[in-house]
């Protein structure tokens, strides 16, 4: 006799039906009017009983086959022995397993890249072994792998100065040419010092600067707390939702670093073209001068693509909150307050992305408009000229800045398209309740009155960053170049 069944008498017996509460059985068969606490069985003869058994047991035991992959803890007995463990709900995790996750998947890779730059320790000062002499230790080498990264950068820029190097395809129309680094610079070379070399500079140092002082100031538990607020959303659908945000996130990486590769290729392609037709304050023998500006440049390119990636990190992650808040309470998966609580969380969310991070995304906007409009007049020039590899230098040099410039704005653009979302939202449910019907009309009311006093956008220094302000800067510049050729300030 199987051990998960009880012995039958060979008497007639009362028989007693379990109750399964929620769980409804594959056939949908059981009758539910018989319970042990509101009315008397029937009598039935012995053979029925086996039958009834042994079909239950089958029944439990395919359901035994279909979740055995699940982590619930729900079980039913069957009498005194325990039957089958079924799940109350399928691919449901615990919330230890999302932070887990999010620990050892999502902030460990993340902070590694702000690390890399200098923006947080390299080391843990915190649990540093050895009393206070480590942790001084580990502080004191923590400044100076900042204060390093500082240096290369600012050394970056004062070597492309000194060189007169251009990233932006452009000449120095102004200039004779350049024989060696033993001659003088000509008598009339105007190098537009400010424009080209000073304004940039400051503000990409300035930039940088702004963003270790926020990252050093701020708690990361900030951070953290979004992060765990997005994965804990989506516990019931783990894994469509788990691989769904880990490739967005993975997808950001992956940009940056082949964003890095195609402007490390640039950098080479236009150095040997100004070593090669002599627009450059030095030759191909001065080996120490060209590594220490092509490891400036690296520099710049590493610190460029940390802040436009970690500004697009946060507007993703904070885009996948509101869309999943908003389809929770579409579906009808949490209540009304849960979701009053849920837009206060993402309100704050929202204004620690706008205050975190808009300064130095500002100030690196600024310049990044400048060297791209650059790039862009000089692909319009190279394509008169029969110089092939300015052409290339042109090409790739408008690729990468524009990238590195829509792809922020892009993502905070979305951001705001969401939070429109949830100001339409209480319209939409009380126009259409579909989920909702039971709900009491004040109710509805007061989700319209509370949706409809959310207005809250992505902003750069108090600028809001919507889609339609964006297609008209495009569309302003596009018809700007356009209508230069017309007036031959352009030509092609």
């Amino acid at each position: 006799m199987d051990g998960n069944r009880p012995e039958l008498s060979s008497t007639p017996r009362t028989v007693k039906f379990i109750e399964l509460g929620q769980m409804e059985d594959v056939n949908g068969e059981y009758d539910r009017s018989y319970t042990t606490e509101d009315r008397t069985p029937p009598l039935v003869s012995d053979e029925f009983i086996q039958i009834e058994q042994t079909r239950e047991i089958s029944d439990l035991q395919r359901l035994e086959e279909e979740y055995t992959h699940s982590s619930s803890n729900s079980y039913i007995r069957y009498g005194p022995h325990l039957v089958h463990q079924i799940p109350q709900q399928y691919d449901h995790v615990s919330t230890s397993v999302v932070l887990r996750f999010c620990r050892t998947r999502v902030l460990r890779s993340y902070y590694r890249l702000l690390s890399a730059v200098g923006w947080r320790p390299v080391l843990n000062e915190t649990n540093a072994n050895g009393g206070s002499g480590a942790a001084f230790m580990r502080r004191l080498l923590n400044v100076l792998y900042s204060l390093t990264a500082m240096i290369f950068i600012v050394a970056g820029h004062v070597l492309a100065y000194i060189t007169v190097y251009r990233r932006d395809s452009m000449d120095n129309t102004r200039c004779i040419g350049f024989h060696s680094k033993y001659t003088e610079r000509p008598g009339g070379c105007s190098l537009y010092i400010f424009s080209v070399y000073i304004l940039p500079g400051v503000l990409h140092t300035t930039a940088y600067a702004a963003m270790l002082f926020q990252m050093r100031s701020q708690d990361s538990e900030e951070f953290t707390a979004l992060v765990e607020r997005v994965f804990l959303q989506t516990t019931s659908v783990w894994q469509i939702a788990r691989r769904k945000i880990q490739e967005r996130l993975r997808a950001v990486y992956i940009a940056g670093g082949l964003w890095i590769l195609l402007a490390i290729t640039g950098n080479v392609i236009n150095l040997y073209y100004r070593l090669k037709s002599r627009r450059i304050s030095c030759t191909m023998d001065d080996y120490p001068i060209i590594a220490s500006l092509v490891l400036g440049l690296l520099m710049h390119d590493v610190v460029s693509m940390s802040v436009a990636a970690a500004y697009t990190i946060h507007c993703q992650l904070a885009l996948v909150y509101v869309q999943n808040l908003q389809q929770l309470v579409r579906d009808g998966k949490i209540s009304l307050l849960a979701f009053y609580k849920g837009v206060s969380e993402a309100t704050c969310t929202i204004r620690q992305v706008n205050g975190l991070q808009s300064t130095a995304v500002f100030l690196q906007t600024i310049w990044l408009l400048i060297r791209t409009g650059a790039s862009m007049v000089g692909f319009v020039q190279s394509i008169d000229s029969n110089n092939f590899f300015r052409l290339i230098v042109a090409s790739i040099s408008t690729l990468v800045w524009g990238a590195l410039l829509i792809i922020p704005l892009g993502q905070a653009a979305r951001l705001t398209e969401a939070c429109k979302g949830v100001k339409n939202l209480g319209r939409e449910l009380r126009a259409r309740p579909l989920v909702y019907q039971e709900t009491s009309p004040q109710e509805l009311d007061s989700l319209v009155i509370f949706t409809s006093s959310f207005d809250l956008t992505s902003e750069l220094c108090s600028i809001r960053i919507t889609k339609e302000r964006l297609t008209v800067c495009c569309l302003f510049f596009a018809v700007g170049v356009y209508g230069s050729a017309h007036f031959d300030l352009l030509h092609f």
